[in-house]
């Protein structure tokens, strides 16, 4: 509301997560002001107002390649999955085992924490008897490190982990150690990408960061670029700013070339990767 009531403010890129983009939507809806979001990845999110714009792609397309990694390219057909109660979330759950359950795998268990949670022992042994040869687990990197190191713990080592793109994080390396080794999961961004803008992009933020920047940092950098780039054509006016990214067709992005859907979202082409010795690396098996 304090964003929307001032005139000199003409877009916002936010905010972080599914839940809050949805949360703060009606408040932009109403005031006629562009929402664009890095990382809401709820397939509702976009189409729910005019307005609103994604640029990570959606868990309508991330939930079905997850699956297909597990079930055709992991041969794994005994499934658990272990996810976040929240609307991101609960959707990422539901489209994985959907595809997954088409595909042919079965779907031992479902099982939902809170993010508050910090103990994950209880739930991690109920599943560990069920004998899953992979366990899914939509969340994201402070958990999902809690989940492996705990899962370590009980002695669980004969399960293959997995997790979408919201994983791919040096912090999760950093907080998991070596639990988090043989990790698979996805990015649409990876910096070892061989693209003049993907480089021009990783050795400016290892210069200023002195760290590798993650898949979060990529979408946030192609947000603000695309922005810019439409004020730049279009001038600093809330509608005109709205109708110019409407147009968008072919942005070239760090995370892909940007073109919105009539949804307002985009498509993206993932990664396959996998944590290897202390590193994420793209999976080639």
């Amino acid at each position: 509301q304090k964003f929307t009531s001032d005139s000199r403010i003409v877009a916002e890129i936010g905010d972080f997560s599914s839940t809050a983009c949805l949360a703060a939507q009606p408040i932009y809806d109403r005031a006629g002001m562009v929402q664009l979001s890095p990382t809401a990845s709820h397939p509702n999110f976009a189409p729910g107002s005019q307005w609103s714009f994604g640029i990570v792609g959606t868990q309508a397309g991330e939930g079905p390649f997850m699956a297909r990694y597990a079930v055709q390219r992991l041969a794994k057909k005994r499934l658990a999955v272990l996810h976040i109660n929240n609307d991101w979330g609960i959707v990422s759950k539901d489209l994985f085992v959907k595809a997954a359950k088409e595909l042919g795998a079965e779907v031992l268990a479902i099982e939902a924490y809170f993010e508050t949670e910090k103990d994950f022992t209880g739930v991690l042994t109920k599943l560990r008897g069920l004998k899953p040869d992979l366990l899914y687990i939509p969340s994201f990197y402070n958990e999902a490190a809690l989940i492996h190191k705990q899962r370590e713990k009980l002695g669980w080592t004969d399960v293959a982990m997995m997790g979408p793109g919201s994983l791919y994080s040096p912090k999760l390396l950093e907080i998991g150690g070596d639990s988090v080794n043989g990790l698979y999961t996805s990015a649409v961004f990876f910096p070892n990408d061989l693209r003049p803008e993907v480089q021009k992009f990783v050795k400016g933020f290892e210069a200023k960061y002195k760290t590798t920047p993650n898949m979060f940092a990529a979408v946030a950098y192609d947000a603000v670029n695309l922005l810019a780039d439409v004020i730049g054509r279009v001038g600093p006016e809330r509608k005109a700013i709205r109708d110019g990214l409407v147009a968008v067709r072919g942005f070239p992005g760090v995370t892909g070339k940007i073109t919105f859907t009539e949804r307002r979202d985009v498509l993206k082409d993932y990664r396959h990767l996998i944590i290897s010795k202390g590193e994420f690396a793209l999976y080639d098996k």
